[in-house]
């Protein structure tokens, strides 16, 4: 049988794993393993005798066999937060294998995990679908299992334990997840072909395979700008734009819509301190903070306050609790307020490393660190208080911007070179709007795309109209297009007469040529005759255009 990973060392910690990582120099990597154990051993004693063989079994370290000459770690490990050992732990645990180099035996290797979950999701229990670790575990090992229990408790996604049976079990809500999970944990991390050396399960655990684990199993891969603004003129398809991409990238509840408007403040975007009626039940005189029954008149209200977190807050927590998932905020009209005053300290956090992690780390308030502990794991709340708060690799900004607003509140050259701005250019997505028609009058049909083409070419030429005031394909909407039968023709979707002249006509006479006493776009003076005269007549005059 295999023996079990980490069998013989009965103390490992979280704790002792952090103390010997504080321990490795970069110069062990040119040094023997003897030389080394001299430095560790009097920092971590009875290192050389069980600990180093936890560490090797981990992928932390390699020590050539034999005679001992070379020793190596993997220094990325170093610097690493409660939080990010714990990710680590999870990589480890997932795509640990045995028997392997360290074990010696000569069983087939297992993935554990990956076994485990096939037994799980195999069994024929309902309603829930579960597996008897100790059954499990006689089938494969020997020795104490306490650790790999553990392992696979506090280390692992999808599966849990219950105490009382010693079941692993898997909720109904998960299996598919599960099974996606295994599947992909064979796909990127098989178990070697052939002779496996200590060196193969060390190069395993290496910094690459660690980003692989968590951007193609853990997460799906997502090739997109964590902080983005998509701007162009009204119309374009912005928001559209990225409602398509949240909706094929995102899960429907791991992402939100908000819109910035002129007055917008940091306490609706981040959180604040409100007021919140609690109540007083008068019959037994207890305080109900979250009524869930009818208001009464035996009900005393209460006022109270506590932390109101805001939508920026809220979906950032739960970035930090489910590093599976993708999380992505998108900011409509994110330059129609005062973008430095909304995101305050934030803005710190905007700056990302390659990974998409803040490079940075911001010290939250009392109140907001209190909301993180209440709503997050105890190990993201302790790393978050210890070392700062930060935006995680799951959690994207996604931002429109009207480049016809450019001027209404500027963001200034820090906060825009912590973005990445994609244009939408005024005919992009026209495609969408073809074959639709409008009407000008005395059924003079038009498509709509080419009208919109032949005014922007005469606005542009005659009256030096910039881009971002033109009429872009979504100007209008699909829906306010309807079926009209047309005589000798076959039907055609028609803008709504009044959609035409209330956005359109309104728009270019009103707005644009207000003040153009000599425009030759309309056959009437003013915007009355041309309400008057709509659709008996035409009211364009096509020659001009």
């Amino acid at each position: 049988m295999a023996y079990t990973p980490l069998a013989r060392a009965r103390n490992f910690t979280e704790a002792n794993l952090t103390t010997v990582l504080n321990l490795y120099e970069d110069r062990f990597n040119n040094m023997t393993w003897t030389d080394a154990n001299l430095i560790i051993e009097p920092s971590f004693p009875g290192y050389s005798r069980t600990h180093y063989q936890t560490y090797g079994q981990l992928g932390i370290e390699y020590k050539e066999t034999g005679n001992k000459n070379a020793f190596r770690v993997h220094n990325y490990l170093k610097n690493f937060s409660p939080s990010e050992l714990t990710k680590y732990l999870k990589f480890w645990g997932m795509t640990y294998f045995t028997p392997n180099a360290k074990v010696n035996s000569s069983d087939n290797p297992i993935l554990i995990f990956v076994e485990l979950s096939k037994l799980i999701l195999n069994s024929t229990s309902l309603p829930t679908k579960k597996y008897n670790f100790t059954t499990f575990s006689a089938a494969y090992f020997s020795g104490s299992l306490d650790i790999l229990k553990n392992v696979l408790k506090d280390h692992t996604l999808y599966i849990e334990y219950d105490n009382h049976t010693d079941e692993f079990f898997v909720s109904i809500d998960n299996e598919d997840k599960l099974q996606t999970l295994i599947d992909k944990i064979e796909e990127y991390f098989p178990i070697p072909v052939g002779y496996m050396s200590p060196l193969c399960l060390f190069e395993r655990y290496s910094e690459e395979n660690f980003s692989k684990f968590f951007l193609n199993i853990i997460r799906e891969p997502i090739l997109e700008s964590h902080n983005k603004i998509i701007y162009g003129a009204p119309g374009t398809g912005k928001s559209f734009l990225l409602q398509e991409k949240a909706i094929d990238l995102f899960d429907d509840d791991n992402f939100n819509r908000i819109t910035f408007y002129n007055g917008y403040t940091y306490g609706q975007f981040v959180g604040a301190f409100k007021p919140k009626p609690i109540y007083k039940d008068l019959t037994n005189n207890k305080i109900e903070h979250n009524l869930r029954t009818a208001i009464t008149d035996e009900h005393e209200p209460i006022i109270t306050y506590e932390f109101i977190a805001g939508p920026f807050i809220e979906l950032l927590v739960k970035a930090l609790s489910d590093e599976s998932s993708n999380f992505c905020l998108i900011i409509e009209e994110i330059n129609r307020t005062k973008v430095d005053a909304v995101f305050g300290n934030i803005f710190q956090l905007l700056d990302r490393d390659e990974n998409g992690r803040s490079s940075y780390t911001i010290i939250p308030s009392v109140e907001l660190l209190l909301y993180i502990k209440e709503n997050t794991p105890t190990n993201i709340y302790n790393d978050i208080e210890n070392n700062g708060l930060y935006l995680p690799q799951n959690f994207y900004l996604w931002a429109t911007m009207n480049s016809a607003d450019q001027g209404v509140f500027p963001m200034d050259t820090a906060f825009k070179r912590r973005w990445d701005f994609e244009y939408i250019g005024l005919n992009e997505n026209e495609s969408y709007m073809n074959n639709l028609f409008i009407n000008l009058g005395n059924n003079d049909y038009i498509g709509y795309n080419d009208f919109r083409h032949k005014v922007n070419a005469k606005l542009n030429t005659t009256f030096n109209i910039d881009e971002d005031k033109m009429i872009a394909p979504f100007f209008v909407n699909r829906r306010d297009f309807e079926e009209v039968v047309v005589a000798g023709s076959a039907n055609k979707w028609v803008l709504k007469e009044e959609i035409f002249i209330s956005k359109i006509v309104m728009y270019l006479k009103d707005d644009i040529l207000r003040h153009s006493r000599n425009e030759t776009i309309f056959l009437f003076n003013t915007f009355s005759e041309i309400v008057e005269n709509y659709p008996t007549l035409s009211i364009i005059d096509q020659t001009s255009l």
